[in-house]
């Protein structure tokens, strides 16, 4: 009888800290649920593939543009530029 009884009682104290772990979990979910749903949303929207720390974060504006006209007025005034610098510096 006494062995019987000690299998009973572990497999009722196993039960009793299982509910216990499913009514914590639960309770947690329940008292964060709104920082939970924002962080789970974040976590669906992110792309994994692409990592943050791989871009340059100082962007420089690019001078490639679909336009040909704005593109050639943008390097027209940086020869523009270098003109007046090596000027300046002639000069000197």
């Amino acid at each position: 009888m006494g062995e019987g009884e000690s299998t009973n009682k572990t497999i009722k104290s196993a039960l009793v800290v299982a509910g216990a772990v499913a009514f914590g979990w639960f309770t947690i979910e329940l008292a964060f649920k709104p920082f939970l749903e924002r962080i789970r949303g974040a976590m669906d929207k992110s792309d994994p593939a692409r990592d943050p720390d791989d871009e340059n974060t100082a962007t420089k504006p690019s001078s490639d543009s679909d336009d040909p006209e704005m593109t050639n007025q943008t390097q027209m005034l940086e020869q523009q530029e270098e003109k007046k610098q090596i000027n300046f510096n002639f000069k000197r």
